[in-house]
């Protein structure tokens, strides 16, 4: 038993640190919402979205992008090797808005992906290529935004002189099982990543970025290199956070649930099977991370609740535990979601679920020897290869 006393000790301690750097590091981030007005012109603004077999969501956020109040805006639609009918839409698009000069179309098609780079990277690198904007903003094909949401950012931007910015959706879910899984990536994103340390100098600091909105003024983009230093990682919007970061600019973190929101998957199986993805990828593709990942998952989530089950002082210090890991949830998910936190009473059935996804992704990924990515494999050797450069 007194082994399993330090271990309750030691979960105490590590839900208690937690907490308090969460509670002091999320008043640092603002609601863009709140802290802009919003401005209908301004510096030019290249919005550059990387679309593969997107033809579901595309015209959606192709419309919610022409609509918005500012009007200095460049929007670039990168067709990526689509099946389907993603490149038929959006060429469409621009003869349905072709006798409209307020905003800027523009349309890339890539048939093929050049050896050394992953998809999504290159269509965003090609995007770029094409641009004319003083600041570039990184998308997805399924965001939708709000008609303030750019308005609003280049007030933000040009008052704070901000060269990089990184800004959370709202993600929604349509069930239960699916927000516990969501929700609890957003609490992993908060105490793990610890985004708010973007406004820290120094060594201390840490980058951000957010694939759904990624803003970089454009001269930091060229001289950290564009995604040409990072070609084929699998994370590319929060490689691209540090990468700025290194550069010492002037970086922002942003909560933006009430301006931009996606539907990142439709259910719990889908989430699981695009985290199988780049879990992996997100250790550094080493086996020992997945394991020493696995451990503190146990320790900080699911043995809590066993302790529960100990009648002794043990048990004090399982229920001081849990009320402070609760508060520790609602604190973070309040703070860039909406909704019910209800599911906080699954969080050891969604940890397993956790644990399983990183370790089916790290077998999956060492039994092919590299990644499948949206219909194309890369070897592990030269993901490794090309992400150590």
């Amino acid at each position: 038993m007194k082994v399993f006393g330090v271990i309750s000790i030691i979960s105490l301690i590590l839900i208690s640190m937690y907490l308090f750097n969460a509670i002091k590091g999320l008043r640092k981030i603002p609601y863009l919402s709140k802290v802009a007005k919003g401005v209908s012109h301004g510096p030019l603004i290249s919005v550059i979205i990387a679309a593969k077999d997107e033809e579901e969501s595309i015209e959606k956020t192709l419309t919610h992008l022409y609509e918005q109040n500012y009007k200095n805006l460049e929007i670039i639609v990168v067709n990526d090797r689509s099946d389907d009918e993603t490149g038929k839409i959006i060429e469409q698009f621009k003869e349905r808005i072709s006798n409209d000069g307020n905003v800027s179309y523009q349309t890339v098609h890539i048939q093929e992906l050049p050896k050394d780079w992953l998809g999504k990277n290159h269509a965003l690198y090609q995007g770029y290529l094409v641009s004319k904007g003083e600041y570039l903003v990184f998308t997805d094909a399924d965001i939708v935004f709000k008609k303030e949401t750019i308005s609003k950012t280049m007030d933000y931007v040009v008052a704070n002189h901000v060269e990089h910015m990184a800004m959370i959706p709202y993600i929604i879910c349509n069930n239960f099982a699916l927000r516990s899984f969501i929700h609890l990536f957003l609490l992993y994103f908060c105490i793990f990543v610890e985004p708010w340390k973007v406004y820290v100098r120094g060594k201390k600091g840490k980058g951000v970025g957010v694939g759904a909105f990624n803003l970089i003024k454009r001269d930091v983009y060229m001289q950290l290199g564009t995604h040409r230093t990072f070609p084929l990682h699998p994370i590319d919007d929060i490689e691209l956070g540090k990468k700025a970061k290194e550069m010492q600019c002037n970086q922002h973190f942003l909560i933006g649930k009430e301006l931009i929101e996606v539907e990142w998957y439709p259910s719990l199986k889908d989430a699981i099977k695009g985290f199988e993805k780049n879990f992996f990828g997100a250790l550094d593709y080493k086996f020992w991370k997945v394991i020493g990942f696995t451990f503190l998952q146990c320790l900080f989530a699911i043995y809590p609740f066993i302790g529960l089950l100990f009648n002794d002082w043990m048990l004090i210090v399982h229920i001081l535990s849990l009320t402070l890991l609760c508060l520790l949830y609602v604190s973070c998910i309040r703070k860039v979601s909406f909704g019910s936190t209800l599911e906080f009473l699954l969080l050891p059935i969604t940890v397993s679920c956790y644990i399983y996804t990183l370790f089916r992704s790290a077998y999956l990924t060492l039994r092919r020897g590299g990644i499948n990515w949206r219909g194309t494999f890369y070897s592990l050797k030269e993901l490794k290869e090309l992400n150590a450069k």
